[in-house]
């Protein structure tokens, strides 16, 4: 075995270590120009030291989602790599189960990610809670509204005043993250989209970069409204933009109108880029009624109130967040209970979407 350790940085040499690690594994050797460093500076970035050698790295975000009105310190875990002539040799296993007591001792609550591949952090803990669906519909197939409220473009230095109508969005979704000013700008990424806006008040908004040409797709950013006829005005935008297009793409979560009330043959529907989500620190979230199961954490290893359901601490994490559902979960094997009225008392079902892209 070796002896590896996890480092936060924050010297000017471990800056340069850091992206030196991440120009190995993410930029193929290109070197960053001087000055630059991956996006999101407010992140947290963590070295794996084998010796004094620098065999990998890994991101955290600072997020605060939501769950049934509250909110909960959530890490965002992001560029995880190790150096390629490092692989394979359990230093990626090693560096993750550090990790989780690095973002524990932070003081964060609960941890989520975007994986690769499920199967290897299911290995830690971690499990996918919530579905976001992605919608490629021919353009003469979408429905067609009747654009209810005025629209108009805001420009990009203004995207903060989609907040409003982003959290009216959020509020029945948990996973989501309550988004600070600069996770606002830094959601627009390098480009410039265009984002559209309907209401005043806005009622929902989306952006899109139109890229392409004739005949070609035209994929949405990011769609969100806080009523039915925001959400109908603003598809009547989305129609107008891609009148020159062969397909509309864009993605809604679970209980999204399109794939309840408004699906037609010819558009496919697909889940797109599912979540992994992971409790840290079960006291933190207010965990009650449940027997966890978590070999990487001792301090969640154990019962947490009068417990209706016991499992793996991923499965619990999916009975917390409430997608999938305690019962589907119970069901399939996944958790254990005696009561499933109780259970689902104690973890009610809710749909989960994770916002971010990290």
């Amino acid at each position: 075995m070796f002896d590896l350790r996890s480092q936060v940085v924050s010297s000017d040499s471990e800056i340069e270590q850091y992206k030196r690690c991440y120009e190995e594994v993410w930029r193929q050797g290109k070197p960053f120009e001087p000055g630059e460093i991956d996006p999101n500076d407010s992140a947290l970035r963590y070295l794996a030291l084998l010796g004094t050698e620098v065999v990998g790295s890994y991101k955290v975000h600072r997020y605060r989602i939501t769950r049934f009105g509250d909110e909960l310190e959530c890490a965002g875990v992001a560029s995880v790599g190790v150096v390629p002539h490092h692989r394979s040799s359990g230093i990626g296993a090693e560096m993750m189960r550090l990790s989780l007591h690095e973002m524990r001792d932070q003081g964060f609550a609960i941890a989520a990610l975007y994986p690769f591949r499920g199967k290897y952090y299911r290995q830690f803990g971690y499990e996918f809670c919530g579905s976001r669906w992605q919608i490629k519909c021919p353009v003469p197939r979408l429905p067609k509204f009747t654009a209810q409220l005025p629209a108009r473009r805001i420009a990009v230095e203004d995207v903060v005043q989609l907040d409003h109508c982003y959290k009216d969005f959020i509020k029945g979704y948990n996973g989501a993250n309550v988004r600070t000013e600069d996770q606002w700008r830094l959601r627009m990424g390098k480009g410039s989209p265009l984002i559209y806006v309907v209401g005043d008040p806005i009622e929902a908004y989306a952006w899109t970069s139109m890229d392409g040409g004739f005949w070609e797709e035209l994929n949405v950013g990011e769609i969100a409204w806080s009523s039915p006829r925001g959400y109908e005005s603003i598809m009547a935008v989305l129609r107008g933009l891609a009148i020159n297009r062969s397909h509309l793409v864009w993605s809604e979560p679970t209980q999204g109108p399109y794939i309840t009330r408004y699906l037609d043959q010819g558009a496919d529907v697909e889940l797109h880029r599912p979540a992994m989500y992971r409790i840290l620190d079960g006291l933190k979230c207010g965990l009650n009624g449940a027997e966890v199961q978590d070999p990487d954490i001792s301090e969640n290893n154990r019962i947490f109130g009068s417990p209706a359901v016991s499992g793996s601490v991923g499965s619990v994490t999916q009975a917390f967040l409430g997608e999938p559902s305690v019962e589907s979960l119970v069901t399939s094997g996944a958790l254990c209970a005696q009561d499933i009225a109780a259970a689902k008392a104690a973890f009610p079902s809710n749909p989960v979407l994770c916002t971010e892209f990290f």
